[in-house]
């Protein structure tokens, strides 16, 4: 089967209709590139939901790890083109906007949202949701003027304004659509912090004793300015120190080939791990030097493991959760270095769960207001 067709979560889709659903609220969670931390966020929620209320598809562009896991639970998973395939993309979606009956269609592509929300449109959906997880800026180069051009009309195809953060909605729907845009926080499960089991050695299996490590997460895509880092990494005085760079994406032979060049690939680690946690409790600082984002889960993960963190200042500032985060501009590799040197007297705190939860990043609060929200806003259409 071409990967673009429907996965259905290896399920018979005869078995799975709509009448099984009907006393539920269903739900089509619209993400796109299934290696994005938006997938990640939504299946944080996902896990949470009432699946005795919910019933909840994921529409994406291709296989992820959460699949199997979402196919086991009740839920299916749909692959489509991307948007930028627009007719192909609005014809799918139409097809399973119509077929399964959807009573939201909550679309998490930011400005590139406007595909999945007209196919909603013309399939009759009632309520549609856009969420931006991102703010962008001219490091996006065309593609950002694009997107502004487009964000007028993705917001006139929704119906309701959603976002991660107070930046990302500024920046979606302008000072008048914030007034009723509604904030969902990346939230976490806070439990995974303090779990007293996350004592594996991973400094033995890297042969590290006492060594420093500065570690950061992300796919390796442009966005995410691994390669500054790395030229970064290698300017500082110290060589004692070890770079953990965590993910996958395109640019993975690019940037070991300029670990390579900068003569510190004995020094710079790329891996990935579904249990990140064990990789956060072995750093001794985050770094995220990002040109542009919206409210990175990565970096609220770290602050939960009590990191101090070293951010780009294209972040937006509401990330700064428990204060410990020091932005810096990402003009220069050798002033960043400095920064980098100085990092590694920060010291941990303890204090990073707290503080997370008192400012609504306990997934299981936040899941609560998002049924909320779902329940509210569904009766609300039902009854005009």
């Amino acid at each position: 089967m071409d990967n673009n067709e429907n996965n259905l979560g290896l399920q018979d889709e005869a078995k799975v209709s709509v009448d099984m659903v009907a006393d539920k609220i269903r739900v089509a969670e619209v993400i796109g590139e299934p290696q994005t931390g938006e997938l990640t966020s939504v299946m944080n929620f996902y896990k949470q939901i009432d699946k005795d209320r919910f019933s909840v598809d994921f529409f994406t562009y291709g296989k992820s790890k959460y699949d199997a896991y979402v196919n086991g639970t009740g839920g299916r998973v749909f692959y489509y083109n991307s948007v930028l395939r627009i007719f192909s993309s609005t014809f799918k979606l139409i097809k399973y906007f119509r077929k399964y009956k959807y009573d939201i269609v909550h679309v998490h592509l930011t400005s590139y949202s406007l595909v999945p929300l007209i196919a909603a449109f013309l399939a009759g959906v009632k309520v549609r949701i856009c969420h931006a997880h991102k703010v962008t800026n001219k490091y996006e180069g065309f593609k950002h003027y694009f997107k502004m051009m487009i964000k007028p009309l993705t917001r006139l195809f929704a119906t309701h304004y959603a976002g991660c953060c107070k930046d990302s909605n500024m920046y979606m729907y302008g000072k008048k659509g914030i007034k009723k845009s509604f904030i969902i926080n990346n939230a976490v499960d806070l439990n995974m912090f303090s779990r007293t089991n996350i004592d594996i050695d991973m400094r033995k299996e890297y042969g590290l004793t006492n060594e420093k490590i500065i570690g950061t997460a992300g796919i390796y895509e442009r966005q995410k300015n691994q390669e500054f880092l790395i030229e970064s990494f290698a300017k500082m005085k110290e060589k004692d120190v070890h770079l953990f760079i965590l993910g996958e994406g395109s640019l993975e032979e690019k940037l070991k080939k300029r670990a390579e060049e900068l003569n510190v690939q004995d020094r710079v680690h790329f891996t990935y791990s579904y249990n990140i946690i064990e990789f956060y409790a072995i750093f001794d600082v985050f770094c995220l030097p990002s040109k542009y984002e919206g409210l990175p889960l990565v970096l609220i993960e770290a602050q939960g493991m009590n990191l101090p963190c070293i951010v780009s200042n294209n972040v937006t500032k509401d990330a700064n959760i428990t204060g410990n985060c020091k932005y810096v501009d990402i003009d220069s590799p050798d002033e960043f270095s400095k920064v980098l040197s100085d990092s590694l007297k920060l010291s941990k705190y303890d204090n990073g769960i707290e503080l997370l939860k008192e400012a609504g990043y306990d997934i299981t609060d936040e899941v609560k207001k998002l049924e909320e929200y779902y329940e509210k806003i569904v009766k609300k259409k039902k009854r005009k």
